[in-house]
C-alpha cells in the first residue's frame, strides 16, 4: 500500500478485504459502515491499495504452498521410483498438497484477469465518450 493518505480505518479495510472477507465483514472489521467501504472502492487509489494488498496475500501464500508442494512432489516421487515405500496418508496428503498449489495457482490467475479486465472496462467508458469533459 504505497499511498500515504490511507487513514488507519481504510488500511484495516484493505488488509480484510486482501483476505477474502466480504465487504459487510470488512467494515466491521475496521469499524466503519458498510456504505463507507462500498464508496471507498469506488475510489481508484483505494481500489488499488486492495488489489495490491490481495496479491500480496496471493505471493506470500503461494510461496509457502510451492515449498509444500515441491517437497510432496519429491516424496511421491520417491515413492513411484521405489526409494522409499508410500504410507497411505502421507501419499494422500502429498498429492492434496500438490492439488491445492494447482487449484491455488489457477485461482490466482483468475483473480489477475479479473482485475485486468476490470481496469480495461474503467478505460473503455473514457474511449466511449471522447468528448467528455472531467
Amino acid at each position: 500500500m504505497r499511498n500515504k493518505n490511507l487513514t488507519g480505518t481504510q488500511i484495516e479495510c484493505i488488509k480484510s478485504l486482501s483476505k477474502g472477507r466480504t465487504r459487510y465483514e470488512a467494515a466491521l472489521d475496521a469499524g466503519c459502515n458498510e456504505r463507507t467501504v462500498y464508496k471507498w472502492l469506488k475510489k481508484d487509489y483505494f481500489s488499488q491499495a486492495v488489489n495490491e494488498a490481495r496479491q500480496a496475500c496471493w505471493t506470500a501464500l503461494l510461496a509457502g504452498l510451492g515449498h509444500a508442494a515441491l517437497g510432496s512432489a519429491r516424496y511421491l516421487y520417491d515413492v513411484v521410483e521405489g526409494v522409499q515405500k508410500g504410507e497411505g496418508p502421507k501419499v494422500k496428503a502429498a498429492s492434496t498438497l500438490l492439488n491445492a498449489a494447482f487449484n491455488l495457482t489457477r485461482l490466482q490467475e483468475v483473480d489477475s484477469i479479473k482485475a485486468r479486465l476490470a481496469d480495461l472496462e474503467g478505460g473503455r467508458d473514457d474511449l466511449s465518450n471522447p468528448n467528455q469533459k472531467d
